[in-house]
């Protein structure tokens, strides 16, 4: 059995991930806005689509967190300042699992040095024949998955995190 937490706890968890997520969309938006600003006067390499599409998956998933403990359900969630419903909550659920497509951007870009550094490969050739994949790869899964955990109905609380996620396991 788990105890539950004091309101002093709970109040702090649905806190503690704002200035988080406050900060990456910061960081995430500098670098959106540095990549738009160099856009006028240089082409996009992959390496700069890459980032860049990393960003605005950073950016939906730092939203999702920051405000994730507001949005679950009000009738059956033991959070405080919950104030969300069951539409709510699987938006979250949705959310979360399509933000993973930053974690996937982040490995491409790894992916990507290792193509440029280790194998030589061009930028021309990586954009023609690699990027894609990569791009296809990187929402494709997550989105993928976000929208079947939609239509199943998989996404609800997560009795002991600060988000939804799939929270009818194993049903």
């Amino acid at each position: 059995s788990v105890e539950r937490l004091s309101l002093t706890q709970e109040k702090i968890l649905a806190i503690l991930p704002i200035p988080s997520a406050i900060l990456s969309i910061l960081g995430s938006s500098v670098i959106l806005y540095m990549a738009l600003k160099s856009r006028l006067t240089r082409k996009w390499t992959p390496y700069t689509r890459l980032l860049v599409a990393m960003s605005v998956c950073d950016i939906i998933f730092s939203l999702t967190i920051g405000i994730a403990t507001f949005l679950r359900p009000a009738e059956t969630s033991l959070r405080v300042w919950a104030f969300g419903n069951h539409a709510t909550c699987s938006a979250i659920g949705f959310l979360n699992q399509f933000s993973f497509s930053a974690v996937f951007y982040n490995g491409m870009l790894s992916f990507y040095f290792l193509l440029t550094a280790r194998f030589r490969l061009k930028n021309e050739f990586i954009a023609k024949w690699i990027e894609p994949f990569m791009h296809f790869s990187s929402i494709g899964y997550p989105l993928t998955t976000a929208i079947v955990g939609s239509a199943l109905d998989f996404w609800g609380e997560i009795t002991h995190g600060i988000s939804g996620w799939v929270g009818k396991y194993p049903h």
